[in-house]
C-alpha cells in the first residue's frame, strides 16, 4: 500500500525556486575557482594539511587506546600476556626517553 503525495502547484514552484538558487550558487562557486586557480590550489593545500594532521592525531589516539586496553586486560593470558607485557615495557621506556626536561 503506497500513499499518494498531495503536492500543490505552490509547493512545486517553491521547490523550483530553491533548485534555481542552488544551481546559481554552484555556478558562482565553479566560476570563482576556475577564474582564480591559485586560490583553489591554496585552499586545497590548507585542506590537505588539516586532514593530514587530523589523520595523524586520530590514528595516534586509536593506537594508544588499543595498546592500553591490550596491556591492561590481556596481560594475564599465558602466551599473549608475556608478549604484551614486553611491548608495554618498551612503550613505557620509550615514552620516558622521549620526555623533555623543561625545568633546566
Amino acid at each position: 500500500m503506497t500513499k499518494k503525495l498531495n503536492i500543490s502547484e505552490d509547493d512545486l514552484l517553491a521547490i523550483e525556486k530553491k533548485l534555481t538558487k542552488l544551481r546559481q550558487k554552484e555556478i558562482k562557486a565553479y566560476t570563482f575557482y576556475h577564474k582564480n586557480p591559485i586560490k583553489l590550489l591554496f585552499i586545497d593545500l590548507i585542506e590537505g594539511i588539516f586532514k593530514g594532521i587530523g589523520f595523524v592525531i586520530g590514528g595516534t589516539l586509536i593506537i594508544s587506546i588499543i595498546a592500553l586496553l591490550l596491556t591492561k586486560y590481556f596481560s594475564a593470558l599465558p602466551i599473549v600476556g608475556d608478549y604484551l607485557n614486553q611491548a608495554g615495557e618498551i612503550l613505557q621506556t620509550q615514552s620516558n626517553i622521549d620526555k623533555i626536561d623543561l625545568e633546566n
